[in-house]
């Protein structure tokens, strides 16, 4: 299939090339009825400047045909004959209604809209759903036929000054059954049409704008019997996804190629009511020009352009024609309605408060409405939704335990009763909190020693005797506020250090008492070895040989020496005396004399203590 794109800037006007027959006495172009027939200028059938923009194929093409004025988002089905293309949803907006924009999106659609009051938006991409796309379409009123050429001739809006919606890449897709819409099988994360496999893209364009309406135009032959047209973004992820991008559509018009004879404005930019619409027509130094409104020719207005403000301008349908060698071309037709103004606001006051709106003073919640009159016909209509939140009373149930202090919104409560604050809600409006606390009977009796002792290296066992039946719940902790233990009895803790035990007991209420023990260690840095041995194989003292207590971590280092300092042993990192041999009387298989040696020992002990402990040994043979 070959495409061929056109692209011009806002209502770019379709020049027709006609013949300009004049007959009789009617001049057409001096705002005056010359024959009397009162048909002024191209009003009068002498007038002949043909060209024009073809019907479409595509039902309701300007969205003007309505069921209801929309007043939300998603309200396509407000516009006869359309549905939503997609599962993501394109929002209907009209000036009937004051809904321009979806409410989520800053930004609203620039006015006026190409041809009537209203149009469609669509997204291209969600901040989390990068592939989240709305698209529109339509059954056309008839099939396309295969191997002809076609035109899809539509506007593109951008919204003013919005980060991330002032371009995009704008695709047109078709399909052979109309039931194929709306696509996507429920997911909104289909993406664009071709993704389902039904539909073939047409062609697609990238296209930018700021406060403007973009004429855009698709040339392609169609190589099916095409029965849906859908139009919306590309299938690529627009890369301002994360700004929420939101773009128009208004006036899509598709027809055969041979039904366009002529070619749009260049540009239209400005708004109405800022006094700066401007009408540009394709300049050319060999054409001259004439503007008309309402078929009647504007005297003076003979420049490529014309600007429309409020004082001079009025509505309307505004065009130009352009004449060249005895020949003239009429443009499309700019259709100019002063919309009033739409401002939506939401405010939320509290009982009591009131809010000024214009001349009234409201304080109950609802939809209210009034209009700010201007001179030049673009009239402000505040729509404003009002909520009025009521005061909240608040009861708060909680204890207090004996001898304790409950904090309550910065105050320290001992004694149990009802407590009234005056505060500020989650809404910011006035609330009353009112604390009723109570103190219940809690437990105090638990029988448990004030001291005890354990030799470094060892485990306890700590049992308290007779408790109040009223404490459920127990927790030990060490020294450092460690939990150690969390039943009545403390069993096997080894400690490390001096340090006073915490045993806190809780009642059903979680209302608690704490008992302290003091824990001494007791601590031997020593070691216990044999001064002799007699390494003769004879199953008595044959290796020398030592036993680690339970204080000891590790021995880092066992180095035995003769009496010439030269050593004759060495081992390292000894954790356990349960399969340790010690030293045989050898060195490198060879029987050493009998003779006396001396030892080294490196020892690290459980609390971090390191020491090195010395002596001598006698070997006998």
């Amino acid at each position: 299939m070959r495409f061929i794109y056109v692209i011009k800037k806002v209502l770019t006007g379709i020049l027709l090339l006609i013949t300009c027959t004049l007959h009789s006495q009617e001049i057409c172009d001096n705002g005056i009825d010359d024959d009397g027939d009162t048909l002024i200028d191209l009003n009068d059938d002498e007038c002949t400047c043909s060209g024009s923009i073809p019907t479409s194929l595509i039902p309701n093409p300007s969205f003007e045909e309505q069921e209801c004025c929309p007043s939300t988002k998603n309200e396509l089905e407000c516009a006869v004959g359309w549905i939503q293309a997609s599962v993501a949803t394109t929002d209907y907006v009209h000036t009937c209604g004051g809904f321009l924009n979806n409410l989520d999106i800053i930004g609203t659609a620039p006015l006026p809209f190409p041809d009537g009051e209203g149009g469609v938006a669509f997204r291209d991409g969600l901040e989390e759903t990068p592939n989240y796309k709305e698209y529109v379409g339509a059954c056309l009123l008839e099939q396309l036929i295969p191997g002809t050429k076609y035109t899809f001739d539509f506007f593109v809006g951008f919204m003013d000054n919005i980060t991330g919606s002032n371009e995009l890449d704008i695709a047109v897709y078709a399909s052979k059954d109309c039931a194929d819409i709306p696509f996507g099988d429920g997911s909104v994360r289909i993406g664009c049409p071709v993704n389902t496999g039904l539909f073939d893209q047409l062609g697609e364009m990238a296209v930018s704008g700021n406060n403007e309406w973009i004429n855009v135009k698709f040339e392609f032959v169609a190589n099916e019997a095409y029965e849906t047209i859908v139009l919306g973004p590309g299938c690529t992820i627009n890369p301002n996804h994360g700004l929420f991008p939101y773009f128009y559509l208004d006036r899509l018009t598709l027809n055969k190629t041979t039904e366009f004879n002529g070619e749009a404005f260049e540009s239209v930019t400005g708004r109405i009511c800022d006094s700066n619409l401007l009408l540009q027509a394709i300049e050319d130094p060999t054409f001259s020009y004439q503007w008309y409104k309402d078929g009647i020719a504007l005297i003076g207005e003979t420049n490529s352009s014309l600007l429309l403000d409020t004082i001079m301008a009025s509505e309307g349908t505004y065009l130009a024609v352009i004449s060249k060698e005895g020949e003239c071309f009429k443009s499309k037709e700019y259709d100019l309605r002063i919309p009033p103004y739409y401002s939506n606001d939401t405010l939320t006051i509290c009982e009591g408060e009131q809010y000024s709106f214009g001349n009234d003073v409201l304080t109950i919640g609802g939809d209210y409405e009034r209009t700010i009159e201007a001179s030049d016909g673009c009239d402000s209509i505040i729509q404003l939704n009002l909520t009025v939140l009521n005061q909240t009373l608040e009861l708060i149930t909680d204890t207090i335990c004996l001898g304790s202090v409950h904090t309550f919104m910065g105050q320290n409560i001992t004694e149990p009763g009802i407590y009234e604050f005056d505060t500020i809600n989650v809404f910011g409006c006035d609330s009353v909190v009112t604390l009723d606390l109570f103190r219940y009977d809690s437990p105090t009796e638990l029988e448990i020693i004030d001291e005890t002792s354990v030799n470094l290296g060892e485990s306890i066992t700590i049992q308290p005797g007779p408790y109040d039946e009223g404490f459920v719940i127990f927790e030990w902790r060490n020294g450092i506020g460690e939990l150690i233990g969390n039943d009545i009895n403390l069993s096997s803790y080894t400690p490390l250090a001096n340090e006073v035990l915490e045993l806190t007991a809780f009642d059903i209420y979680g209302c608690s008492q704490s008992f302290y023990v003091d824990l001494q260690v007791e601590t031997s840095y020593d070691l216990i070895l044999p001064n002799i041995f007699s390494p003769n194989e004879d199953g008595i003292n044959d290796r020398f040989e030592f036993f680690i207590p339970n204080s000891v971590e590790r021995v880092n280092l066992f180095s035995i020496y003769n009496r010439w300092g030269n050593r004759v042993f060495n081992d390292r990192d000894i954790e356990s005396s349960a399969f340790y041999q010690g030293w045989n009387g050898k060195i490198d298989g060879e029987l050493m004399m009998s003779g006396v040696y001396t030892y080294i020992l490196d020892v690290l002990f459980l609390d971090g203590e390191e020491r090195t402990l010395t002596g001598t040994v006698t070997l006998i043979r």
